[in-house]
């Protein structure tokens, strides 16, 4: 099956598409290689005799034609799947790649049309004729564009959730598509991800001297003495790390004081305490503000350091990240290790 040579272009092109979500590697969107092949035929469309698929590291499966080529590639954080018939007049493509926020409704339609264009390496006569965010949560993108010397219709359906962005693309000839994509959508509906996988491939663990957690893999890291500044390619959230010895026991407001001393003296952050109570696991939560930013901040004090993790993401959206933080949160452990 032959693959054209499009990783340098999807993960340069792919910067929209993080910048905006966040996903994609930094972006990078793994390039794939999505087939071109040379010539077409007019043999009928083979749709039949449908088998499982799981991409290598087991990010997502669906259920393909028999007889239909595969390609499969991955970087750090994205994965995807193509697949042609015989006739390569016809294609599925799966993709899921690590999204760090959920999508609104334009911010979703923006990166799945800008996704698609990725994937199906951008035809010169690349046309979107609809597009919709579905009750279903779906963001569904339709498009016409010529492979081949043969007009070509399809459509991509993305979904945000499970901390990642991923869905699949189907297109074939444009003469006799509706019965085409009624014979094709089992495939497309059967597409899903495991978020387990998600979770183990897509990050990986930061250790400091009292605490441990994960982070989202590659994504650029800048240490301190007192902690480490994780920024996402081309994104918009930082987190921040901050373990700094103390001789004294703080309480909830003590913690609080420490977090803004500690973020400015740290990194130079000047920020306003919003909000703080203590949680029930015994640290204590604050939300601190500056300018157009939110700082989501989980604080405790143990074996002689104050430990505080930080989420820096825009105020507006804040709500948007929180999927993210809690499960990053999850995997926040503290203590010296023994």
């Amino acid at each position: 099956m032959a693959i054209s040579n499009r990783k340098s272009k999807i993960r340069n092109t792919c910067t929209h598409c993080v910048r905006a979500v966040q996903c994609l590697k930094s972006l990078g969107v793994i390039g794939l290689l999505l087939v071109v092949l040379a010539g077409c035929g007019s043999a009928p469309i083979d749709t039949g005799n449908p088998v499982n698929f799981k991409h290598q590291i087991g990010v997502f499966e669906l259920k393909v034609p028999k007889s239909w080529k595969q390609t499969q590639d991955h970087v750090s954080t994205e994965a995807i799947a193509a697949f042609s018939d015989p006739t390569n007049r016809a294609e599925i493509m799966g993709y899921a790649g690590l999204l760090d926020h959920r999508l609104a409704d334009d911010e979703g339609l923006q990166i799945a049309s800008d996704l698609i264009g990725i994937l199906l390496n951008r035809p010169s006569d690349l046309q979107i004729t609809d597009k919709q965010h579905r009750s279903d949560g779906a963001f569904v993108v339709n498009v016409t564009f010529t492979r081949n010397n043969e007009k070509r219709t399809g459509q991509g359906v993305f979904r945000d959730g499970d901390l990642a962005l991923s869905g699949t693309i189907v297109d074939g000839p444009t003469e006799g598509w509706a019965d085409l994509q009624k014979a094709l959508q089992p495939y497309a509906d059967s597409f899903k991800v495991n978020p387990e996988v998600v979770q183990g491939t897509y990050f990986d663990a930061l250790l400091g001297v009292a605490y441990a957690v994960v982070m989202p893999v590659e994504w650029p890291r800048q240490g301190t003495e007192k902690g480490m500044q994780v920024h996402a390619q081309a994104g918009k959230t930082t987190l921040y790390t901050i373990e700094q010895p103390i001789s004294t026991t703080l309480d909830t407001a003590g913690l609080t004081n420490q977090a803004v001393t500690s973020l400015r003296q740290t990194y130079k952050i000047n920020a306003e305490v919003g909000s703080s109570a203590p949680l029930p696991d015994g640290r204590t939560q604050v939300t601190l503000k500056q300018a157009d930013r939110s700082i989501i901040g989980y604080l405790e004090a143990k074996d002689g350091y104050f430990i505080g993790l930080f989420f820096d993401v825009p105020a507006a959206q804040a709500a948007a990240y929180q999927p993210f933080i809690d499960f990053v949160y999850s995997t926040f452990v503290t203590g010296k290790a023994q």
